[in-house]
Formats: C-alpha cells, structure tokens, sequence
C-alpha cells in the first residue's frame, strides 16, 4: 500500500475526509467539531502550550507591570474549542509523564501594574508608553485571544499596542531558543513527553543536570519573560476506512507500518 502526504489542498479538508482521497489527516482544534459530527476517529495528543513573550527593550519594572495584567478570566472567553487555560509552559504531555506538578499560580494584580508602570512612564522623556507592537503566531482561532490580552492593556494600562501577525513560526521560535524575545505570542511544540527536550526550545539545557524542571518555570515566571497562556492539542483524525492505527502519544508519531485499510 502506498501512503500520499499532502501539505495543501484545493478543498476545506473535511470535505476531502472519507471520499477516496483521505482517510486521515492532522486537523486544527476548530474543526473537530465537525469531524466528530461525521463520527470520524479522533487521537488528541496535547503537546502545545501557547506562551505569551516580553522582551524587546522593556526593562524588569515594565516586564512586571505587563505580566501582571494578564487577566486569564479575559482572555478565556475569547478561546476557540480545542483550548483551554495554561497553568504552566509545560504541555500536559510533559505533565502527564510525571508525577511533580507543574501547575503555577500566575498573579494578577492590575493595580500594582499601574502603579509600576506608571512609576515608569514618567522617566520616559515624552511620558508615554512607548509605540510598541505584538507579533503573533497567525493563527485566526488564537486571534481572539491575542487582541482580548492587547485590549486589557490598553484599556487598564493606557498601554497602546498594535499586533501583527506573522505566518512563520521559525520567526518566534528562532528567537525564543536564542533568548532574543520580542512581545509576541506564538505556540511551542512539545516534541515528545521529555521536559529536557521542550526545553531546549527555550535556549536551555538541562541535560547532565539534576536541576528539576519546576525550578526553570519559576525562574522564567519570575523574569516575566514567559508567561504560559493556553493548552492546544494536535488532532489527528481517521475515518471508518482506517481499521487499526498505531500513535504513540508520548511522541506523536504514526508507525504507517501498522496502518491497516478496509478493502
């Protein structure tokens, strides 16, 4: 049996599953709804975290105030299904592969943000929050999420920020591993259930250490340099002429040797 890889298509991809053409393909949380609606087979493996960055030239002070006025009840509205609310950078893949918990409590305190970042507006020389944008990953079921979190800060903050967004995400996670982080908001993949592995995709190697995975969230969050947004699965999806399938959702991986077809 021969196996076609296919990229792109000149249909929506639900309208391609269960003709002859597509039997199974990697499918974005917003259409899972319809997938199942058509009883097709879904494996979620839940290695995605997407992070919020503050880098670029803010000091630790405006660092801080920005952080703390994530407001995770805002921005959860705004979730498309196949997301939900992180409680920390790791992927529940990493989670679910131990026993320490990972789960952080992220703090909100808007009126200590406005009190620092205020503080810090007036040694600006034009005393105003500098022109700044938010780059993010483009990706139209995050968008809400994004202009809910640049909304709050402006509406709470006078924080003025324009967003962009950008299609390549080689861009974001080229400058997360490098340490060289903008204000930007973009997924990272987890590869396998390995938390030394994830994090070598933030410029960090704990390989040869003993040094427990915790302590590296902890020190990110108390830079407010990361700060871990939502949870998004990849789905991969099957239909009824798939018979037996193998994934291996510690990695992700689909062994197309053990792929068998209804005839």
């Amino acid at each position: 049996a021969a196996v076609f890889l296919s990229r792109n298509q000149d249909k929506p991809i639900l309208e391609l599953l269960g003709k002859d053409t597509v039997d199974m393909t990697i499918l974005d949380s917003t259409d899972i709804s319809g997938a199942k609606e058509k009883e097709f087979k879904v494996y979620n493996i839940d290695n995605i975290c997407w992070v919020l960055t503050i880098g670029g030239d803010f000091n630790l002070n405006v660092k801080k105030a920005l952080a703390l006025s994530v407001l995770k009840d805002g921005y959860s509205k705004s979730l498309s299904d196949g997301f939900s609310i992180a409680d920390s950078i790791y992927p529940k893949i990493i989670k679910e592969d131990t026993s320490e918990d990972y789960s952080v409590t992220l703090v909100y305190d808007i009126e200590t943000a406005k009190q620092i970042l205020s503080a810090e507006i007036s040694k600006m020389p034009d005393k105003k929050f500098p022109q700044t944008t938010l780059y993010y990953y483009n990706d139209e079921a995050f968008k809400p999420c994004v202009t809910a979190v640049a909304g709050h800060w402006q509406k709470n903050l006078s924080a003025f920020v324009n967003i962009e967004a950008k299609d390549n995400l080689s861009y974001f996670s080229s400058q997360l591993k490098s340490g060289s982080l903008h204000l930007a908001i973009f997924p990272v993949y987890a590869k396998s259930s390995s938390g030394k592995e994830y994090l070598l995709d933030y410029g960090i190697d704990l390989y040869g250490t003993d040094k427990p995975l915790i302590s590296v969230e902890e020190e990110l969050l108390k830079s407010h340099s990361v700060i871990p947004l939502a949870y998004e699965q990849t789905n991969i999806v099957t239909t009824d002429n798939i018979k037996e399938i193998f994934i291996d959702k510690e990695n992700g991986y689909i062994d197309f040797s053990f792929v068998v077809k209804r005839v």
